[in-house]
């Protein structure tokens, strides 16, 4: 987050989500698990934008993936 605050991108730390911590390095999985996470949690509304950076599991290489809520 520091990162994009520095080159004038800033993104509030309540639109940040992650579950590292309570499921650990799940792989491929992860996105699909977190949005799941996030829809059951009632956080996704319609008309959100959400946007996916999953690293692999050395983090040397990421998928990213934009998606908007319908």
């Amino acid at each position: 987050m520091e990162e994009l605050d520095k080159i004038g991108y800033p993104i509030p730390a309540e639109k940040w989500f992650t579950n590292l911590t309570s499921v650990g390095n799940i792989g491929s999985a992860s996105p699909y698990l977190m949005l799941d996470e996030l829809f059951n949690q009632g956080r996704i509304k319609k008309g959100d934008v959400i946007v996916l950076m999953v690293p692999e599991s050395a983090r040397f290489s990421y998928g990213y993936a934009q998606l908007t809520a319908v």
